[in-house]
C-alpha cells in the first residue's frame, strides 16, 4: 500500500535512536570547536573548511556526498 510504513523492529528503532543521538553530538561538538575557532579568528582555519570538515565528519552517517554541491 503506498504510503505505509512497517514499523521497526523495536531494537533497530533502538540503535536508530542511539544513532541519530551520537551524530547530533557530534555535530553540536564540531559545531562549537570550529565555531570558537572562528569566533576567535583562528588563522588555521575559514568558514569553507569548517563547513567541509563538519560534513564530511558526518555525510555516511547522513547518507549524503562528503562535499557540498556546486551551486
Amino acid at each position: 500500500m503506498p504510503g505505509s510504513r512497517r514499523p521497526l523492529h523495536r531494537a533497530n528503532r533502538t540503535e536508530d535512536l542511539l544513532l541519530h543521538e551520537a551524530t547530533s553530538t557530534l555535530l553540536l561538538a564540531l559545531s562549537d570547536g570550529f565555531g570558537i575557532r572562528l569566533i576567535l579568528g583562528d588563522p588555521k582555519i575559514d568558514l569553507p573548511a569548517a563547513q567541509a570538515a563538519i560534513r564530511r565528519a558526518v555525510a555516511g552517517t547522513l547518507g549524503v556526498p562528503d562535499s557540498f554541491p556546486e551551486i
